[in-house]
């Protein structure tokens, strides 16, 4: 299910251009199996394969004006639904296909906990695998496993959301723990432009 933020639409936004080709600015809630989490961007469909190539490009990069890019979209928009100083603790979701412990996941959990002055806990094992990050590879994948459990409410934190496994996955299970979780994604879902 996909809830529709328009009305959330922030004036710098109109004509800031997305960090990466020609993503398109649309706050959502999105759902997945009653969980939601909000979403920043979308792909537009008639340049998802170019844009697809460009995100792989840069993840492997990981240059800091991409990572910031990214938090210029997310923090905003927290800071309109949520206000100043909400969040106590900001978790990466698992690193995994990326094979890298400094994963995109995680350098946008470091840049956003110091830009809303949270703490940061990797709260999650990394799971490096092989492949390419995809639903049917999920089942694969060893069960998500706590390193830290955070303290107070926490912000879970990914760039992309295919089919909200991750994030479903990494709020049920800190939920599972009592910790109050809600998870934020630059980018899912696609739109015809």
């Amino acid at each position: 299910m996909d809830i529709d933020l328009a009305g959330i639409r922030l004036d710098s936004f109109d004509s800031k251009p997305s960090p990466l080709g020609s993503l398109v600015w649309s706050p959502g809630l999105l759902s997945r199996n009653g969980v939601r989490y909000l979403r920043c961007r979308t792909w537009r469909v008639d340049a998802k394969k170019d844009d697809l190539s460009a995100l792989r490009s840069a993840k492997l990069e990981l240059a800091a004006a991409f990572v910031s890019g990214i938090c210029d979209d997310m923090e905003p928009l927290l800071f309109e639904m949520f206000g100043v100083g909400f969040f106590d603790a900001v978790v990466p979701v698992a690193c995994g296909h990326s094979r890298r412990p400094n994963c995109l996941s995680v350098r946008i959990a470091v840049e956003l906990a110091g830009r809303i002055g949270a703490e940061l806990s990797k709260a999650f094992t990394d799971r490096f695998v092989s492949g390419s990050s995809h639903p049917m590879e999920f089942s694969r994948l060893p069960p998500l496993e706590v390193e830290t459990v955070p303290k107070g409410r926490t912000l879970v934190v990914d760039d992309v959301a295919t089919s909200g496994f991750h994030m479903h996955e990494a709020l049920a299970v800190l939920r599972s723990h009592s910790v109050p979780a809600f998870g934020a994604v630059w980018l899912a879902g696609v739109r015809q432009e």
